[in-house]
């Protein structure tokens, strides 16, 4: 389903969402950066082109209450907020997909799916791209194929709205007369918007022929020893990262008898991650933890979906002191390899 809606009454659709639930739009901080927050009048973003951090950090909060003790018996926290993201981009709505896909897979996260079932994501196209975005290498983007429940593309004076989903088509009912038909030439103006948003794409990797070196372990030798001579081991990839999975988990007392088990972001990047408790550590050198990490986001995924771990946002990129992340190690892989021959 396509309907059409002007865009100066996107506000007023929005603020129709938020008497059911907490609807986070794009808003820019002081330093510029363009993040999700919960609405405020005036404050959405309208321009912009990836945001700063992913949904991640709504859905999979930094420190996460998983569950309080009492008198020895634990009572599981679930956040069952309704939310409502409105513009994300199509590689973070793909994101979003790995992390259901994950915390789904081997045992049904409890915390994670109660904040997933009362959320619904309202997707906006990207018009153009960031030079560090690769989402038409990752087969994620620039327009979303799905993992939303509307698609929004923005025409000028009006935008073009798809619904995904059953949740989707009733988001839109409840903007009522602010939507109405598309005109005639919708399909074109789609297709053309793809076309524009392709041809803006700055950043191409071969992340096929990557992925089979990776699995093949064809690195070039010391490869790897090279990339974590430059890594910092700061875990700042890993934290943008909208797919990065890894957690501790550490339980605290709050009172006699009382406690709270908390999940708290960690990442394979570090030291101490792997550490046993005996003191050996089966991934000590960074090296190791370098090649692992690129295993996972490239080579770890037998699904023909989505044969990637990594949706080609470019924040690893962007974030990296010295400059490391997907774009350079990839295209460093490649040259190396290309260079062996």
């Amino acid at each position: 389903m396509i309907k059409a809606i002007a865009t100066n009454s996107i506000d007023g659709w929005l603020k129709r969402l938020s008497a059911q639930a907490v609807v986070f739009v794009p808003q820019r901080r002081t330093g510029g950066d363009v993040v999700l927050e919960p609405m405020q009048p005036g404050r959405r973003a309208a321009h912009y082109r990836r945001l700063a951090e992913s949904p991640k950090r709504i859905l999979l909060p930094q420190v996460d209450e998983l569950v309080r003790f009492e008198a020895n018996r634990g009572r599981p926290v679930l956040d069952e907020t309704q939310r409502i993201l409105f513009g994300l981009r199509p590689c973070d709505a793909a994101a979003v997909a790995i992390l259901d896909e994950f915390f789904s897979r081997d045992f049904a996260d409890p915390n994670y799916l109660a904040r997933r079932r009362h959320m619904r994501l309202i997707v906006a196209a990207c018009p153009e791209s960031a030079e560090s975005c690769f989402c038409l290498s990752a087969g994620t983007g620039p327009v979303a194929a799905d993992g939303f429940d509307v698609q929004l593309f923005d025409l000028g004076e009006i935008h073009l709205a798809a619904a995904g989903t059953e949740e989707g088509k009733a988001l839109m009912a409840r903007g009522g007369e602010l939507f109405g038909d598309p005109p005639p030439d919708a399909q074109q103006q789609l297709a053309e918007f793809r076309r524009k948003s392709e041809a803006a794409q700055q950043t191409h990797l071969d992340l096929d022929r990557v992925r089979k070196i990776i699995r093949d372990r064809a690195e070039p030798a010391h490869f790897w020893e090279g990339v974590a001579d430059r890594c910092l081991m700061c875990g700042g990839c890993a934290y943008l990262c909208p797919t990065c999975t890894c957690y501790d988990v550490a339980d605290q007392p709050t009172g006699p008898g009382q406690g709270v088990r908390r999940r708290l972001w960690d990442t394979c990047v570090l030291g101490g991650f792997t550490r046993e408790a005996s003191g050996h550590n089966p991934r000590e050198p960074q090296s190791l933890r370098c090649a692992h990490r690129y295993l996972h986001k490239l080579g770890g995924s037998d699904s023909s979906e989505r044969p990637f771990r990594c949706v080609g946002c470019g924040r690893c990129a962007d974030t990296c002191i010295t400059r490391l992340g997907m774009i350079r190690v990839v295209t460093e892989l490649l040259e190396g390899v290309a260079g062996s021959k």
